[in-house]
């Protein structure tokens, strides 16, 4: 139930947030996003020292942080490119994915030896201590958003809905593409 709290809303909402992310700040979507998991962190902690912690709980709050994520993510991947010259992305993406693979490889494991050693009191700090510094890094960078580059061009302006709705019609007319997402969301 955990798991599927952890990704069905990223599922369902990435059309809606890819839209968000193309219209909106990604800077200030970014930060929201933090804050979110912060707060889903802190909550989850509370709960757990005033032993109140129940499944619902747990449940909720994963569902809490995907849907940052949904958000996160894209904002994230799109900035990329609008941040590193041409010549050095294919690395930046690679780091970027070489980051990633380790949080998910080390930090269960590094979780688990923390919560024989030192308690999931001290797990969760270092989560929100983790999240906080991301904070901080966000808040004094700078972050692109579509148009502010140099392009000559501008893009095309279209309503929010107009592009959720295109988006959903994109992946309705491209199922194994839909599914594609599902399996790696």
């Amino acid at each position: 139930l955990i798991g599927l709290a952890s990704t069905l809303p990223t599922a369902f909402l990435s059309p809606l947030a890819g839209a968000v992310v193309d219209h909106g700040n990604r800077k200030r979507i970014l930060i929201i996003g933090q804050l979110v998991v912060i707060a889903s962190v802190a909550i989850l902690a509370l709960l757990y020292e005033y032993h109140v912690l129940a499944l619902w709980n747990i449940i909720l709050l994963a569902m809490a942080g995907a849907m940052a994520n949904a958000f996160v993510f894209p904002a994230l991947m799109v900035s990329i490119p609008l941040m590193v010259p041409t010549a050095h992305l294919s690395r930046a993406n690679g780091m970027v994915s070489l980051a990633m693979a380790i949080v998910q490889l080390l930090a269960p494991a590094t979780a688990g030896a923390l919560l024989a050693t030192v308690g999931i009191e001290s797990i969760f700090a270092a989560d929100i201590a983790t999240f906080a510094i991301g904070l901080v890094a966000l808040t004094f960078s700078t972050i692109p958003n579509a148009g502010d580059g140099n392009s000559t061009t501008k893009p095309e302006k279209i309503s929010l809905k107009k592009s959720i709705v295109e988006g959903w019609r994109y992946l309705a007319q491209r199922p194994l593409f839909l599914l594609l997402i599902f399996f790696y969301t």
